[in-house]
């Protein structure tokens, strides 16, 4: 018997009967339902896959972000049939009539098959089409799509620019009490950057903070976490030559963003094998301290991860079949912690067992729920009876399932009614009704044989 646990933390506001809840993630051009032969989707689609401005470009867009995709002023790029789950067109017609822009960015279609290609020095590919309408899309790398999305990057920040930045790479004036924000100074070759915080209140202005970095290939950046409140500059000095930033509010006002972490890939329930290594990508992203941790791969391996980029990449290596879980554990600067987890399962020939990754893709963990109830769904779990050499995988509600058994629990109190067929609807897919708002949580595990 194998058994599976998966576990998810929801937060429920029960405050009105009925809210509106919106979100402006001035980073996302458009979102895709799997990094290759996908659906599309806007930029507040409830995607995974996401295209990411600052990520492509290198840096964060210069213009208004807050107009950044409003498509009747804007330049316009792509065309969709549906806000979600829809297939692409590079041209309006009347069923591809919703727009995708992204600022002022001016993107155009180049045909691979016919040797067109984006220009290296003014645009960067960000996704390929499988045709020019009615089409799937897919990430940069896959060659079966032919047609390129090439987009020139705007709003480049110019060499010898300083600016003040949050951690996910926004462009700021003002920040809370004991945020931490970044000082940027752009350019190429420019070596040991000194940064130094002065405070504008004082007379004269009061030095309260410097520090040392070492320039990358474009910047040099360093971190400060701010203080008491007050108006603040930094001087970028390199050899002599100090550049002096914009202002930086800081109010007083302390507030504490939570850190989003996404496991890109691979997804919950995937299947691999001994003999090709599993792609891991993960993103973390916090926007006002620096985030630290680890990413453990289930095999006592493990690799470190901060907030320090924007992604990480991992090609891994599983010897031995079995399930895995991939758990990325990190925490701020102020001791909050957060993870996130995926369960696959890996074959090795040879090798006969019984294999579970148990899977809760709805709500997503650390949702925030309006209402009393929330849907839960662990259609996604995945099991596999492998003899060595064939494979039979058994998902919930299909062929076998009920050799699946779902126990689920809410708060860690166990739902008396359980456990649950995996051929039964409901021990899979079902709304769960709680009866106190906040931080509320729920746990199956499954046991398969």
């Amino acid at each position: 018997m194998k058994k599976g646990i998966v576990s998810l933390f929801v937060l429920l506001s029960f405050a009105f009967a009925f809210s509106f809840v919106s979100a402006v993630n001035e980073d996302v051009i458009m979102e895709f339902s799997s990094s290759t032969n996908a659906h599309a989707g806007l930029w507040n689609s409830s995607y995974d896959y996401i295209l990411n401005y600052t990520q492509i470009f290198g840096f964060v867009y210069a213009g208004d972000s807050m107009a950044v995709h409003d498509c009747s002023s804007n330049p316009i790029f792509l065309w969709l049939s549906s806000e979600n789950n829809s297939h692409v067109s590079t041209f309006n017609d009347a069923t591809y009539n919703i727009p995708v822009c992204y600022g002022n960015m001016n993107c155009r279609v180049a045909n691979a098959s016919a040797d067109e290609d984006c220009i290296p020095t003014t645009e960067t590919l960000i996704a390929r089409l499988s045709y020019v309408t009615n089409a799937h899309i897919s990430n940069v790398t896959d060659t079966n799509y032919p047609y390129k999305i090439c987009c020139g990057g705007v709003g480049n920040p110019q060499p010898g620019e300083v600016y003040w930045y949050d951690l996910a790479g926004h462009n700021i004036s003002t920040a809370n009490r004991y945020d931490t924000v970044k000082m940027v100074l752009w350019g190429t070759d420019l070596g040991n950057v000194d940064f130094e915080v002065y405070d504008s209140a004082p007379v004269p202005d009061e030095k309260v903070y410097n520090v040392s970095a070492v320039a990358g290939i474009d910047k040099a950046a360093a971190y400060w976490r701010t203080q008491e409140p007050g108006e603040y500059y930094f001087i970028a000095d390199v050899d002599g030559d100090r550049t002096n930033s914009g202002t930086l509010t800081v109010v007083d006002s302390i507030s504490n963003s939570p850190t989003n972490i996404t496991i890109i890939s691979p997804s919950c329930g995937f299947i691999g094998n001994t003999s090709t290594n599993v792609g891991v990508e993960v993103s973390i992203v916090d926007v006002d301290d620096v985030v630290e941790g680890t990413i453990n791969f289930g095999d006592g391996q493990s690799a470190n991860v901060s907030n320090n980029q924007t992604s990480y990449v991992f090609s891994h290596n599983y010897t031995q079949a079995g399930s895995y879980k991939i758990l990325v554990n990190v925490s701020d600067q102020r001791g909050n912690w957060r993870v996130k987890d995926v369960n696959i399962i890996i074959l090795r020939l040879g090798t006969g067992g019984l294999f579970l990754a148990s899977c809760i893709s709805e709500p997503v963990d650390y949702a925030n729920i309006p209402g009393a109830s929330a849907f839960f769904s662990a259609a996604s779990t995945v099991a596999v009876d492998y003899d060595g050499t064939l494979m039979t995988k058994i998902m919930p509600g299909g062929d076998e399932s009920e050799r699946m058994y779902f126990q689920w629990s809410f708060n860690g109190i166990a739902d008396n009614d359980g456990p649950f067929l995996g051929n039964e609807t409901t021990a899979y897919n079902f709304t769960k009704i709680f009866a106190q708002s906040g931080h509320n949580w729920a746990d199956v595990v499954i046991n398969f044989n």
